[in-house]
């Protein structure tokens, strides 16, 4: 997750309003755990998708993956 996620970090191209979404992947990305990166990541999916389809494609299944595991956490208790 860590390469894709200093990619979407770096891209210099995305609008004026994803910077903060950058600056707080990059946080997150600085940060102790992957699970902190998984909302940050959510957030920039939607300025991704034309320019860089692969790495929405990527969110998605990081996404994806992750609500998986939280609904089988739900269903143990």
């Amino acid at each position: 997750m860590g390469a894709r996620t200093g990619q979407i970090s770096a891209l210099t191209y995305l609008l004026t309003r994803a910077h903060t979404l950058q600056a707080n992947l990059a946080q997150a990305l600085a940060g102790n755990g992957a699970a902190i990166l998984i909302n940050p990541l959510a957030d920039t999916r939607t300025h991704l998708s034309a320019n860089r389809p692969d790495l929405a494609a990527h969110i998605d299944t990081i996404t994806h993956n992750a609500d998986r595991l939280r609904q089988a956490g739900r269903d143990d208790c």
